[in-house]
């Protein structure tokens, strides 16, 4: 019934009656995240893994508590329990490397997520994260083959493809870059931000026509894109 406040105080009412267990103290838990709550969940949390250790959404949502809280190292040591007590849960990886990022530790991130990979191999975001990852370690060829890896296990996500069109466009292969925008602008076609990267990769190309199409077309999904204004106007001024 999305009413979480309201299930906190029921569950808070079993365990004041005695009535302790996994359930009781990880949907109480929960019922605190759900408030925007952390320091109030993080000990709920903890006597629910207690109580069953082998829950990896218990040791995420902890986790997440701990970094809510300021405290990065409980939630890196969070994680490692995690980690510990499910071996072959990539998601708790996963959620290891989220957190190295962020704390801008980037050599363990990517080894987190380098870890996750091989537990999941139809996943295909896991792979755009870590190309992300490579791509700004100035990585570009990991950083395709992991983008190319993604679009074929799930073509449809268009910023898939969006993501896989700027490296390639960094890397110096435009003609590719052109081929992986335009599957960028037909799986979304309303963004203006795939239409303008679209237009800028036709201009490195020459198709000055094209390119002016692609920043008219930004311009007509959001008219206050300056970028694509900017650059049609100076298309529009070239002789």
């Amino acid at each position: 019934e999305k009413d979480p406040k309201g299930a906190a105080a029921r569950f808070q009412s079993l365990l004041a009656r005695g009535t302790d267990s996994f359930e009781v103290r990880y949907y109480l838990a929960q019922a605190f995240f759900d408030q925007r709550r952390p320091r109030e969940a993080a000990p709920h949390f903890e006597a629910a893994i207690a109580r069953l250790p082998f829950f990896r959404k218990a040791y995420v949502s902890l986790a997440i508590c701990y970094t809510a809280l300021g405290d990065p190292g409980r939630a890196l040591e969070t994680l490692e329990k995690g980690r510990a007590a499910l071996p072959k849960d990539p998601q708790i990886m996963e959620a290891q490397a989220t957190l190295f990022s962020d704390l801008r530790r980037p050599r363990e991130a990517i080894a987190a997520y380098e870890a996750a990979l091989p537990l999941a191999p139809r996943n295909a975001l896991l792979r755009v994260k870590l190309a992300e990852m490579f791509r700004n370690a100035r990585d570009p060829e990991r950083a395709i083959r992991l983008l190319r890896e993604a679009v074929e296990i799930n073509p449809e996500p268009a910023g898939f493809w969006n993501s896989l069109g700027i490296v390639l466009g960094a890397n110096g292969q435009s003609t590719q870059a052109e081929a992986a925008f335009r599957e960028a602008v037909k799986r979304d076609p309303r963004s203006a931000q795939y239409a303008y990267n679209l237009g800028l990769t036709l201009l490195r190309l020459e198709k000055r026509g094209e390119a002016a199409s692609s920043f008219g077309r930004a311009l007509e999904l959001d008219s206050g894109f300056a970028a694509a204004r900017s650059r049609l106007a100076e298309l529009r001024q070239r002789p």
